[in-house]
């Protein structure tokens, strides 16, 4: 995961933080967070990664990013939408996210994902903290 940011670090401006979000039993998050140093609160690019460590597999696996009104954000097409079960396989997606009141107000970001497991639909909120 480290190498992928790392990779990623030179396609744009500012380095990659790695951030370890939620670990559940149901799911655990890491997110990939590049922001630019000269603008820490202007704009930001995260890439959300998605494990799925419990025996049972999600299917319409949906990530949403919740933000306040002032900040745009642009989301990126995720790499699927069936998370296989024992930390089999991994989605991801990109989002970049601009604040036009920076640096007056603060770049915020809760990721809200929805999937469905034996039927039942699960909803889990994850709070990922910008302020690097």
């Amino acid at each position: 995961r480290k190498a992928r940011a790392r990779a990623r670090a030179k396609e744009g401006v500012g380095k990659w933080k790695y951030l370890h979000v939620l670990d559940s039993e149901h799911l655990i998050c890491n997110v990939d967070v590049q922001i630019d140093p000269a603008h820490p609160r202007a704009h930001c690019q995260a890439v959300p990664t998605f494990i799925n460590p419990s025996g049972q597999h999600y299917m319409d696996f949906i990530c949403r990013a919740a933000v306040p009104k002032y900040i745009a954000v642009e989301m990126g097409q995720p790499s699927g939408t069936h998370l296989a079960a024992n930390e089999q396989g991994t989605i991801a997606s990109c989002i970049n996210l601009s604040n036009p009141l920076a640096p007056d107000k603060p770049l915020k970001l809760q990721l809200r994902v929805e999937f469905v497991v034996n039927g039942e639909k699960r909803e889990v909120s994850i709070p990922v903290s910008l302020e690097l």
